[in-house]
Formats: structure tokens, sequence, C-alpha cells
């Protein structure tokens, strides 16, 4: 469920990704930092990556060099910091690896992102693929830097799919509210005697 649902200022075209998270092999730093790389030289999408400076500085030398680039703004903070970054971006993205555990889970960020009213850009894990899929709210790539640096070029070069995916982000924030989750848990538990 969401509680926040202030949607940022609709933008007609994407220019800019946020990833806010972990850096651990589980949450895809390769394959996010590989798909911005191929993607870099032909089509001018800023990524602001969020995350612990500790983790940051554990990632492999190569990571690291290919996020030293201009199309990347490293941001190393937490709670409320997170709302400029978060009112500046046009989407968000979860590059996570299909797993027996990722398949059945739906990242909190998911839900964070929506709460902005951002599309999602996801890789192909069960349960958020599912979601993104059901509500049509942003695009659900293969999980390897190729499919997902397509689809990056394809929502940000296409101006109508990205207004599209944005009004849908938009409806599945209104429909999934903590209190609309509530309401309906208590309107499924109300038996009429």
């Amino acid at each position: 469920g969401i509680d926040r649902t202030e949607t940022n200022a609709s933008t007609s075209q994407l220019e800019r990704v946020i990833y806010v998270g972990g850096l651990s092999e589980r949450y895809g730093p390769e394959l996010l930092s590989r798909a911005f790389e191929k993607i870099a030289d032909n089509c001018k999408i800023t990524l602001d990556l969020v995350c612990r400076e500790t983790e940051f500085q554990s990632l492999s030398v190569d990571i690291r060099k290919r996020f030293d680039s201009d199309w990347v703004n490293i941001h190393h903070i937490s709670g409320d910091e997170l709302h400029e970054v978060y009112t500046r971006a046009d989407a968000g993205i979860i590059p996570i690896s299909p797993t027996a555990y990722n398949d059945m889970a739906v990242s909190v960020k998911l839900f964070e992102y929506l709460s902005y009213g951002l599309p999602i850009i996801t890789t192909n894990v069960e349960e958020m693929a599912s979601f993104v899929q059901s509500f049509d709210c942003g695009l659900v790539c293969e999980a390897n830097h190729e499919d997902l640096a397509q689809g990056l070029v394809t929502i940000s070069t296409d101006e109508e799919l990205y207004r599209h995916k944005k009004e849908n982000a938009v409806q599945a924030l209104k429909q999934n509210r903590w209190v609309d989750r509530a309401k309906q848990v208590t309107s499924d538990l109300m038996v009429e005697r």
C-alpha cells in the first residue's frame, strides 16, 4: 500500500530515472550500469542513483568506473532529503534478477516510486512484473542489459507511450493506498446477516 499521494508535475518525456536502494549483487548494479552505459551515447537519460556510500564503495572497480560518468548523479542521502531527487525524476527503475525470492517479492521501492506518480521500469521478476503489467504503469524488461537498455530507449523516445505509462502510474497509486486496502479488508470482513 501507499500512504503518500502527491505526484510529480506532468512531463511529456522521460529524461531522468531514479534508482533508490541497495547495491549488492541481488539488486542489479551491474545490470543497471551496463544498460545505462549502452545507451549513453544515443539517449540522453540521467540516472539519479541513491545509495549508501559504503555500498557504493563496495562495488567492483568495473561497476564503479561505469557509474563514473556524466549520465549518472550519485546521491548518498535518505529520509526527507530524498524528496527533492524524487520530484525531479520521470521514472523509477528496479533492475533485479529473477530468483526464487525476487520472483515472489514486491519491492517497497515499487510503491515508493508510484507514490510520486513515477512509471516503473522493472525486470521480469514475477510479482512485480505482474503488478506493473496489470496496471500498465511501466515497462517490464528481460533481466539483461540489452533488453533493459532497449526499454529505456523505447520509453524515453516515445512521448505518447511515456505519458500513457505515467497516467497509469498515477491511477495505480490511487488504487493502492493504505486507506483503500483497509476499506477493502473491512468490506471483505463485513457479513450480511
